[in-house]
């Protein structure tokens, strides 16, 4: 292992990965001390991960990490429409390791651009803010299983849901419900009844048959 400096260019260190010799650039000694420092940590203790494999492009990871999730046809559209519109263009040319990196533009992205929308785009729900926040964690927690990150920066990054409170409902008295059954005929009588006295849904209460009671 070793680091020198190269003529115009920045302070690189040489060091063996995998019986290959591999190679780093920084543009300071200070950097380049100490990504040699966190080499020999990390290879005694064998969790290394070599800088060449989080340059990948985040979006090319994300449409792989897609393509093998085993969800249902509908999910896996709702992932790459979301990352196609919003994920997609927030992070373009930016590697993995460089989203993992950085807290700030996901929240930016979650908190601020998706909720209040953009000109381009219109705002959307916490349904889709879900989906893309499900995305994002999923790539780079992948990332770090596969070995391509040692670790990321983008844990317990929550997501609002609808705040606005719910209307009050009241449920009807029996006098109102007795009122509603005596006014229609006999069979949609009984579905009052059921739906009110058991919360059956209409379409379960039409299925009821009168001649099995």
């Amino acid at each position: 292992l070793e680091f020198r400096r190269v003529l115009f260019r920045s302070y690189t260190v040489r060091y063996f990965h995998e019986r290959r010799q591999r190679e780093c650039s920084f543009k300071t000694r200070r950097e380049a001390e100490d990504f040699k420092i966190k080499f020999e940590h990390d290879q005694r203790a064998a969790i290394f991960v070599d800088p060449s494999q989080s340059k990948v492009l985040f979006t090319d990871y994300a449409a792989a990490w897609i393509d093998k999730r085993a969800v249902a046809d509908r999910t896996r559209e709702c992932y790459r429409t979301v990352l196609n519109a919003w994920v997609g263009p927030a992070f373009a040319g930016r590697t993995l390791a460089q989203v993992a990196a950085d807290r700030e533009a996901v929240q930016e992205l979650l908190l601020t651009t998706m909720p209040n929308g953009t000109p381009e785009r219109a705002k959307v729900g916490y349904s889709r803010i879900r989906n893309a926040r499900c995305l994002i964690l999923g790539v780079v927690n992948e990332a770090v299983r596969a070995g391509k990150l040692g670790s990321h920066k983008l844990a317990d990054i929550e997501v609002s849901g609808n705040t606005r409170k719910p209307e009050q409902f009241r449920i009807a008295s029996y006098d109102q419900v007795a009122w509603i059954a005596g006014g229609v005929r006999a069979d949609l009588a009984l579905c009052v009844w059921l739906m009110f006295g058991c919360g059956l849904r209409i379409s379960e209460a039409l299925a009821a048959n009168l001649n099995n009671f």
